[in-house]
């Protein structure tokens, strides 16, 4: 922004939101002014702030500035490509997206071996004679006409004849109604099988695992025993549990015997189990997807599965 203006308000201060400007409506369609605006919350400390416009509408002759730039309409430039008759000369081709994107886009529709209208056509039916790969659609989700290239070739629509490729593509695909949303449809609908391949065997490793833990007769009888020995040991508050968490299994090496220095509670409850309930002692037996499961990333399972 610009230095501050003379009736600047003191910064601290807060003001409503701006009402909406009065301007004045063409008759036509005008071509855009590409600027970078000045956020509003940044205005009121600007010299901006000091500017009103709408005293020169009345100054300005705005039927003369419609006629310098005015908007052509949008013309099927399916109809150009094509010379008249007796014409050998070959229109230049011009880029006004930009440059680099418009490079990588011509590459791929390379790739693709479509035209545009094959393109289109794939699109809005949804591709039901399978003639793009996942791997294309993935790679057209990175070129979606975004507000910049739009912007660029509708402002040159009157040299649509000498459009590239890339510009062609962009200007065609903008007028597809929900032209993303239909590619990011078509890419689920294509990569969904091979996704739900891809997270079927942890899901069923979960499934599998927590089913054993709940049907499991010797954890139970194990995690019983824990239970007494707590119960036991605290008293008050602590005590009169009816279960714990089963992170709370960990904290057992943390209670240390008061005549052994070497043993802890974990150790006191094995040799329990050793003496007292032995078929205990082979419950890995009956838990074999709980090793594969305790591998999972949860969050990364559970984001892969929203996503689906």
């Amino acid at each position: 922004p610009l230095s501050k203006a003379p009736n600047a308000l003191p910064t601290g201060f807060v003001t409503l939101r701006r009402p909406p400007k009065k301007t004045p409506k063409s008759s036509t369609t005008m071509k855009s002014l590409h600027w970078d605006l000045i956020k509003e919350a940044q205005i009121r400390d600007s010299f901006w702030a000091s500017v009103d416009e709408s005293t020169m509408y009345d100054k300005l002759n705005l039927e003369e500035f419609e006629k310098a730039f005015y908007q052509k309409p949008y013309q099927d430039i399916s109809k150009f490509g094509t010379l008249p008759r007796g014409s050998t000369k070959i229109p230049k081709e011009k880029t006004f997206i930009a440059t680099h994107r418009a490079q990588n886009l011509s590459i791929l529709l390379t790739r693709l071996k479509m035209t545009n209208e094959q393109i289109r056509h794939t699109i809005i039916t949804m591709d039901k004679e399978n003639r793009i790969g996942k791997d294309m659609v993935e790679q057209l989700l990175k070129f979606v006409p975004g507000e910049d290239d739009i912007a660029a070739v509708e402002e040159h629509l009157e040299e649509v004849d000498t459009f590239s490729r890339a510009d062609k593509f962009m200007l065609e695909m903008s007028h597809i109604k929900h032209y993303k949303e239909r590619l990011q449809t078509l890419h689920f609908i294509k990569t969904f099988n091979e996704r739900m391949t891809d997270i079927r065997p942890s899901i069923e490793d979960i499934t599998a695992s927590c089913n054993e833990l709940t049907m499991s007769s010797k954890l139970r009888r194990m995690l019983e025993v824990v239970l007494a020995f707590g119960n036991y040991m605290n008293r008050g508050n602590r005590g009169n549990a009816y279960g714990f968490k089963l992170s709370s299994l960990n904290k057992m090496v943390d209670t240390k015997a008061t005549t052994e220095t070497d043993m802890n509670l974990l150790h006191y409850l094995i040799q329990t189990l050793e003496a007292k309930f032995p078929e205990v002692l082979t419950l890995e037996v009956d838990l074999p997807h709980v090793r594969k499961a305790a591998r999972i990333d949860l969050a990364e399972l559970e984001a892969e599965f929203q996503a689906i």
